[in-house]
């Protein structure tokens, strides 16, 4: 959570600068720092949470570093925390011509599986799913005790807008795709 949120002040603070023109005079050498800074991050992020080979992308890690694996046997995927790393990182690709497909592929191809996984059979997306099984988790207890699936709307929204921050970036149609599912 922390890590991903540092890397969306870093992105916003990056706009910020593109688009004041003055900020580049006044803090000399800041864009380059930020830039640096968020790639480190980025790469982190998609180094510790993520197989790029897979698609994978999952929320917890143990100790030692491997995706942790809960007592009931899941690696929870949390859709909307996906799509929020995707859009950060895009971001960031997209402001720097040297970070010019340094990400994208990967972010695209995490981005299309959690889209493929991310969705119950009503088509509503899951807060939470299974990544070793692909089904939705229960994340809410009612006070009946009565366990439920739930379906927070950032989580679409998010998709939504890292779908179409890479789409911009790469012209890949999947990522329409996406987007178009998510809108619906």
């Amino acid at each position: 959570g922390f890590i991903m949120v540092t890397l969306g002040a870093i992105v916003d603070a990056l706009k910020c600068i593109e688009y004041s023109g003055a900020s580049a005079a006044v803090m000399p050498g800041l864009k380059e720092k930020l830039l640096k800074k968020g790639a480190m991050i980025a790469e982190f992020i998609l180094h510790h949470f993520c197989n790029p080979e897979t698609g994978h992308f999952w929320e917890y890690n143990c100790k030692e570093g491997n995706p942790y694996i809960t007592p009931e046997g899941y690696m929870i995927c949390d859709p909307g925390h996906v799509a929020e790393a995707c859009g950060f990182i895009a971001e960031l690709e997209g402001i720097s011509a040297e970070f010019k497909g340094r990400f994208s592929p990967t972010l695209v191809k995490i981005l299309r599986f959690t889209s493929d996984k991310g969705y119950g059979k009503a088509g509503i997306m899951f807060k939470n799913f299974d990544l070793l099984t692909g089904e939705g988790l229960f994340d809410k207890t009612d006070v009946k005790g009565r366990k439920h699936r739930t379906s927070p709307w950032w989580n679409v929204r998010e998709c939504c807008a890292a779908s179409m921050k890479l789409y911009e970036i790469t012209g890949e149609m999947a990522c329409l795709e996406i987007y178009k599912k998510a809108q619906n």
